[in-house]
């Protein structure tokens, strides 16, 4: 028997990689039998609870279903898939009688698929219509698990409801398709056998055949024409609402300090190192609930942001990828900047984390927007009010990550004290992580990974002492990062001022050993040895009593080469810039200096 094409293949092993773990090991064995007795269950609960819903309207959507399992066994090869038909029926049943209520719609577009089976024996194209409509089948499922087997859809049930109605349109849309060219494909393979019983019947053949074909390949393009408009027009609604939501919400700009970080660290492998780290390799696992959460500190300078840029890139790709294969994976994240008023508090990250949210989850996007809707723009940017809506923001998360750097520089508002703000962030943060269901225990769908980043300041260390830790400049990996950094740098100082292997190895040795973790510290002085006009100012600075044994001092030598600089044009132009810098009331952008 041949196997099914690509696209086939590709739809179940889609379907496949969007369970989770503990949905893969109950569907596998679900059948038909489970589904009617479900039916069966739920009909005498409602009954007793005096809710009965007409669960007999589903009957031609399970009958269809039933011929479907029936024919895709026998003629698709497919005989290890065919709990996927069945499994999905039985969760959404347990969890959400709406959702099965609208199958009764596809039961009115599902052919009688067993009148098939005798012409899939002498007539094998079919077959492509029938792998089309199995996918078909398969994405309409995932469409449904994605938004009812979410850890909080109840709390979002009416945005949840109205966005799956909307979603499995297009699906809908799709099995109208396959079921006219299944009937089309009929009309003609009974022809064909028609024409081979009786050579007479050959022209009138032909002329149905051609007559058939344009029909098809017309009603074919006038579906696929529809599908696009529909998906267009559902595109720019999203559209409007998520523009709505982002006006109303006016989060600080999150992105442009991840591009800062990143460009810092382009070009060269800094950071990658920790990725090997056991700890970290935990905590990124996605096929476990435990380590769900990683606290990297450090020492000032030790380039705790950069590192953290590393990682949220190194999520954006995990992410493409798991997208790629069917699963729902978020990630938010968030930089804090005690000189910026705007990203210093707890409202400026649950802020960023709305907004970034609304972006990847269209689910999410209609129950934020109507929540928005009814509150003007004071009532909207409320702490009690962000607070709430974006914790339900994350438990509405199938999988995610939320990654905050800079914690220690959580300043909040001026009438609550830099601890205090603190605590309120990390009491917020660890509210989300153990978030519990309706019946108070952990959801083990539900999936939150939380890495904080931020320097030892008493507050976070006493806070965050049960979670898995990292301590930047003790670990091997950003020594190592160092080292690096300054054989490459020492590599332009050499060839720039002419020097020996020896004086090259002696800087990375003197770099690595003063700098004890501090990346910046290496930075800075590499790069004032590498700054220096001429070979004698390099001998100077090299000299044991300007070689700065710490970042202080390291800093120093900066400025005494900056107000010492030979050029009067320069040395001014250094002054200025400096005076324009200490006394502006906000941070400067470089375009502004």
């Amino acid at each position: 028997m041949e196997e099914p094409d690509e696209s086939f293949r590709s739809a179940v092993a889609r379907f496949r990689a969007s369970l989770t773990d503990k949905q893969r090991a109950e569907f596998q064995t679900c059948s038909l039998r489970h589904v009617q007795d479900t039916i069966q269950q739920l009909q005498n609960t409602l009954a007793a609870q005096r809710r009965q819903r007409n669960l007999q309207r589903m009957s031609k959507f399970v009958e269809g279903m039933k011929q479907l399992r029936q024919v895709v066994e026998v003629f698709l090869n497919v005989d290890s898939t065919v709990a996927f038909i069945w499994a999905p029926i039985k969760f959404l049943l347990l969890v959400c009688v709406l959702a099965l209520i609208s199958r009764a719609e596809i039961g009115d577009v599902l052919p009688g698929l067993t009148q098939y089976r005798s012409l899939l024996d002498k007539h094998p194209q079919i077959k492509v219509h029938l792998e089309s409509y199995y996918c078909a089948v398969l994405e309409f499922h995932r469409k449904s698990l994605d938004v009812f087997s979410r850890p909080g859809w109840k709390t979002a049930f009416h945005s949840s409801w109205k966005t799956f109605k909307s979603r499995f349109g297009g699906t809908l849309t799709d099995l109208k398709r396959y079921r006219d060219l299944l009937s089309d494909e009929k009309i003609t393979a009974t022809i064909i056998e028609v024409r081979e019983s009786r050579q007479s019947m050959e022209e009138f053949h032909q002329s149905m055949k051609g007559k058939l074909d344009e029909p098809s390949r017309n009603l074919q393009e006038l579906h696929i024409g529809d599908r696009e408009s529909e998906e267009l027009r559902c595109r720019e609604q999203l559209d409007k609402k998520r523009q709505f939501v982002l006006s109303k919400l006016d989060a600080p700009d999150y992105y442009s300090d991840l591009e800062r970080a990143s460009n810092e660290q382009r070009g060269t492998t800094s950071g990658e190192r920790i990725f090997s780290h056991p700890t970290f390799q935990q905590w990124m696992d996605m096929s476990t609930v435990e380590h769900r959460s990683l606290y990297l500190h450090g020492i000032p300078g030790t380039g705790k942001t950069i590192l953290v840029s590393r990682v949220v890139e190194k999520l954006k790709q995990l992410q493409a990828t798991s997208q790629e294969s069917g699963c729902s994976t978020t990630l938010v994240y968030f930089f804090f900047k005690h000189s910026q008023s705007d990203k210093r508090t707890l409202p400026a990250l649950l802020l960023s984390i709305l907004c970034q949210l609304v972006f990847q989850d269209d689910v999410l996007l209609d129950h934020v927007y109507r929540k928005c809707l009814s509150l003007d723009q004071h009532k909207v940017r409320s702490n009690a009010f962000l607070e709430d809506l974006a914790a339900e923001a994350l438990k509405f998360q199938r999988f995610c990550f939320v990654v905050v750097d800079g914690l220690d520089e959580c300043v909040g508002e001026s009438q609550v004290s830099r601890e205090q703000s603190q605590r309120d962030a990390v009491d917020w943060l660890e509210s989300v992580l153990g978030q519990r269901d309706s019946q108070g225990t952990d959801s083990d769908d539900r999936n939150i990974r939380l890495l904080v980043s931020g320097q030892r300041n008493g507050i976070l260390e006493e806070r965050l002492s049960s979670s898995p830790n990292i301590q930047v400049e003790l670990a091997g990996a950003h020594i190592r990062d160092i080292e690096v950094y300054a054989e490459a740098k020492s590599l332009m100082i050499q060839k720039k001022f002419s020097i020996g292997d020896e004086i090259r190895n002696d800087i990375i040795k003197r770099v690595c050993s003063a700098a004890q973790g501090m990346f910046l510290y290496a930075k800075v002085v590499l790069g004032n040895l590498l700054g220096q006009l001429t070979r004698g100012h390099f001998k100077r600075e090299l000299k044991a009593e300007n070689f700065q044994k710490g970042l202080d001092e390291a800093y120093e030598r900066v400025v005494i080469h900056v107000l010492e600089n030979p050029d009067q044009g320069e040395r001014d132009a250094a002054k200025n810039i400096l005076g324009l810098v200490i006394c502006a009331e906000r941070p400067l952008m470089w375009k502004e200096i």
